[in-house]
């Protein structure tokens, strides 16, 4: 993969670093990609920025060598020390990602020697600049010995490398948190800095030691700098790893005073060690630790490097906590095994809403032929005089027709939750008079719920409103709740169904003077199966699925039902339908309903009252 260096490095923090660097030496610094554009620099001289890179000629020079400078460096050689075609001299190490050269670090411009004054005033006269002008700026260009200049760009050389490690290596991890990221929409962002590195100890750092250890201790990563078995440096970063307060108190003292090698790392940490021990640098590892302290498991990603000292090699370590991304791994494989639990869980409601529906159908058919045989038998007997005991026929046939209303009441609760769970329930729309509809399906069942001895009363705030429904289903739900009101009332109690117009939305309340809910059942009642009254001695029959029916019905409908209930007072249950009008088309005649409302309908969702 072709990489371009502004992805791997960040140009401000290594201009911030090379600045302090400059602070100190006084060798220019500049970052070039490899066409020759000058993406940062440092301390340039006005000898090279304001006369050799303004006329079009030496320019020219200047861009073409900093273009053919890769090809000059040989083979396992680190850097390039050489004069530019305007006579002045550079100093190069190359920026190398996975064996692909992307950018050159640059130190210059500067001299070895005393310049040649006369030949630089020719070539002033040559490309026509302000001769005096070009001296001065001559003389403002630095001399630098070839000791010191080799030792710099020595440092430039390690900074190259340390930065295309930790670059490539925070480049690939933050594409890896972004695809992570992007599978699993409840997970967090991780925005991760550039860290910049000391790689070298020499008298002139060891100088401006404490600038250096402020810099680091700005960074975001874990810092420290230790010989074999000290630690030298620690930044608050890496005390914070370890739950020490003051990073002075790690001075002095060894890692393993803190941490010990966690047993799943014990392999990997011998590795590590050898590492040290033959190439002084370790490639970006993944670590595992236990802290002595708390006992806590720490997951770390460490990159270290060697910095040569006159008296014994030092090591930079820098680490940062991978903890956070270890646990968005872990929740990630939970939330595939939940989706897969899902999956599982919505395959085996589907298998139970299908059983559901084809019991539903295989019972609906024997029950129709005992229905047909029981009017059957009603036919016979009003044409043939049996005996005296016709009574007793009479009764225990009655008792068998009402058990068969109860199983046909039953089934076609089954039947339509099934189909609303499925989506396969259908709404015959049209535009009718709800307010004449209720009225008339609440008038079909006042003989019968008076002769339970229950009085019924409708009474109306408004005397008609038109909207779209189905009546067949407003019948279905008004039928349920008249007949949970006449089981749970009782004689010399009352029923109540009102009306209310609110603009947008009609309101319709069906109330009695039963014996109400109690509070803890309030919340469950319009669950399935669910019944307020589950005693052995309970007067009236029921599968406890009406209340989730009505419930399911008023929400195709995008309405809402609730319930006001208080024990030995009775219940309130509220529907709210909005009004919504439909085309001329659509339309139907306000007092055809009457027509469609049949005793068998209301025999059917009356079956669990017995009389």
């Amino acid at each position: 993969m072709k990489y371009e260096v502004t992805d791997i490095i960040d140009i401000e923090k290594l201009e911030k670093l090379m600045r302090d660097f400059y602070d100190i030496t006084k060798i220019p610094y500049g970052l070039l990609d490899l066409e020759g554009n000058i993406l940062s620099g440092i301390g340039w001289q006005n000898f090279c920025t304001k006369f050799h890179r303004i006329n079009p000629i030496s320019a020219a020079r200047c861009k073409e060598s900093d273009k053919s400078v890769a090809n000059r460096l040989e083979a396992n050689k680190e850097y390039y020390l050489y004069k530019c075609p305007n006579g002045v001299m550079e100093a190069v190490a190359p920026i190398i990602v996975e064996g692909e050269h992307v950018a050159n670090l640059f130190c210059g411009h500067f001299f070895l020697e005393e310049p040649d004054e006369e030949y630089f005033r020719k070539q002033g006269i040559e490309f026509g600049y302000d001769v005096d002008a070009y001296l001065e700026a001559l003389s403002h260009v630095p001399i630098i010995p070839t000791d010191k200049i080799e030792a710099s760009i020595k440092y430039y050389a390690k900074l190259a490398n340390i930065f295309s490690i930790m670059g490539l290596n925070q480049l690939k991890q933050k594409e890896a948190e972004e695809k992570l990221q992007k599978s699993n929409e409840t997970l967090e962002k991780k925005v991760s800095e550039r860290t910049s590195e000391l790689v070298k100890a020499n008298k002139k750092l060891k100088e401006n030691e404490d600038k250096y250890k402020s810099l680091l201790q700005m960074l975001p990563y874990g810092i420290i700098v230790r010989n074999k078995d000290t630690i030298l440096f620690a930044n608050m970063v890496s005390a914070k790893y370890l739950e020490i307060e003051n990073p002075e108190d790690m001075v002095g003292k060894k890692l393993s005073d803190f941490i010990c090698v966690h047993p799943n790392y014990e392999e990997g940490y011998k590795k590590y060690l050898e590492l040290i021990e033959k190439e002084g640098v370790v490639p970006l590892i993944e670590e595992k630790y236990i802290r002595k302290k708390d006992g806590k498991v720490l997951e770390l990603e460490t990159v270290l490097t060697t910095i040569p000292n006159n008296e014994e090699d030092l090591f930079l370590e820098v680490s940062r906590d991978i903890s956070e991304r270890r646990n968005l791994e872990k929740l990630n494989k939970k939330v595939e095994e939940k989706t897969i639990l899902l999956e599982q869980t919505l395959e085996y409601d589907r298998l139970k809403t299908e059983f559901f529906s084809n019991i539903s159908h295989e019972l609906k058919t024997p029950i129709n032929v005992i229905f047909s045989a029981l009017q059957m038998t009603n036919s016979i007997l009003r044409e043939v005089k049996i005996s005296d005991d016709e009574n007793k026929i009479e009764k225990y046939l009655n008792i068998m027709k009402q058990n068969c209303f109860r199983l046909m009441r039953l089934i076609n609760n089954l039947l339509d939750i099934t189909k609303i769970d499925s989506g396969y329930f259908k709404i015959d729309l049209a535009n009718c008079d709800i307010v004449n509809v209720v009225e008339n399906i609440t008038l079909s069942v006042v003989e019968y719920i008076e002769s339970t001895g229950i009085e019924v009363i409708f009474d109306t705030y408004v005397e008609e409103k038109i909207t779209a429904c189905d009546p067949d289903n407003i019948e279905r739900i008004m039928l349920n709740l008249l007949s949970n009101a006449v089981k749970f009332t009782n004689p010399g109690g009352k029923i109540l169904v009102d009306m209310m117009d609110k603009g947008e939305s009609i309101i319709i309340s069906v109330k009695d003077t039963g014996i109400g809910i109690p509070e803890e059942k309030r919340a469950q009642i319009f669950g399935r199966f669910i019944q307020a009254d589950k005693s052995l001695s309970r007067e009236n029959e029921g599968s406890g699925i009406g209340l989730s029916l009505v419930k399911a019905l008023v929400e195709l409908y995008e309405g809402k039902i609730f319930v006001n209930s208080k024990v030995g007072q009775g219940s309130e249950f509220i529907i709210e339908l909005p009004i919504k009008i439909l085309s001329k088309d659509h339309e139907i005649e306000k007092n055809n309903y009457s027509e469609q409302t049949n005793i068998e309908k209301v025999n059917i969702e009356f079956s669990d009252i017995y009389l």
